[in-house]
């Protein structure tokens, strides 16, 4: 039987996790601070968005690398990169998981929520190419300050299980200020931030997390038109209506604030975990 740590010794592990995590995010916080003001992309060139996700991307990995791996001792296994040569199939594969999802929410709310799907014509002006990449860079960004090398931090600390509810807690309050946002919509991203760290800790590691991720927000904002975390995107093929059952629907938040998202969000679970779902503790242990 393993013996359980002394709460004070407990208590230092996360008191340790926490300033590794606060410095990680200051690095990443600097290091992108410069190229995101001066950057080269005008500010209302279409590209801007994707320039400045890149940007964080780019400097949250160096921070991964110089705070967690270097200075924290993690491993880049630990910090999920340890598909290898299978990581671009890893990452493919969540994006048409989250795909598949993000159809499964809309359909939910267009079905049970009255919600409608009207087409528009093909994207113009060249919106989608950028927005693709900048959703592409978004995904990584935010996977790695919300899992990555802080999940894995957290979890030396309290155990996956912990570390999960923590980072999912942070997930939801992160976006609780977005437009539309209402309880239900933070309790849905707290969902799916427990997806993407069930995700996370699987064998496909960050890559899936990451797919998934970027899949959802893809499928659902540029796919079906819907609002993605309150926010719509340009160059949809169809436009989203919302209906008259918000609680269904999201209302303005998108699929992502209402009972479509809850079902969408334990699909992905189910299909992640299998026979595994009844079994938290074990799969979080």
């Amino acid at each position: 039987m393993t013996a359980r740590p002394a709460p004070g010794a407990r208590v230092r592990a996360v008191l340790a996790a926490v300033a590794w995590i606060a410095a990680l995010v200051g690095v990443g916080a600097v290091l992108s601070a410069l190229p995101l003001r001066y950057g080269p992309v005008p500010g209302d060139s279409p590209w801007r968005f994707a320039w400045n996700a890149w940007v964080l991307a780019a400097a949250f990995v160096a921070a991964t690398g110089l705070v967690a791996v270097r200075l924290a001792g993690l491993s880049w296994a630990e910090a999920g990169w340890r598909g290898g040569c299978w990581a671009p199939l890893w990452l493919g594969g969540g994006a048409v998981l989250g795909s598949a999802l993000a159809a499964l929410a809309v359909g939910a709310a267009v079905v049970g929520g009255g919600a409608a799907l009207r087409a528009r014509g093909s994207p113009g002006g060249g919106a989608g190419a950028p927005v693709v990449l900048a959703l592409l860079g978004a995904a990584l960004a935010e996977e790695l300050v919300f899992r990555g090398a802080p999940l894995r931090l957290l979890g030396r600390a309290l155990g996956r299980w912990g570390a999960t509810l923590v980072a999912a807690l942070a997930f939801g309050l992160a976006h609780a200020r977005n437009p539309a946002a209402t309880a239900f919509s933070t309790i849905n991203i707290m969902l799916a931030a427990l997806l993407l760290s069930v995700a996370f800790f699987s064998r496909g590691g960050m890559p899936l997390a990451w797919g998934l991720h970027f899949g959802w927000n893809a499928a659902l904002g540029l796919g079906f038109a819907a609002p993605v975390s309150g926010v719509a995107l340009p160059g949809a093929a169809l436009a989203y209506v919302p209906g008259p059952r918000p609680w269904m629907d999201g209302g303005l938040f998108g699929p992502e604030g209402g009972l479509a998202g809850t079902l969408a969000m334990a699909a992905g679970l189910v299909a992640l975990l299998g026979r595994c779902v009844a079994r938290p503790r074990e799969w979080l242990a």
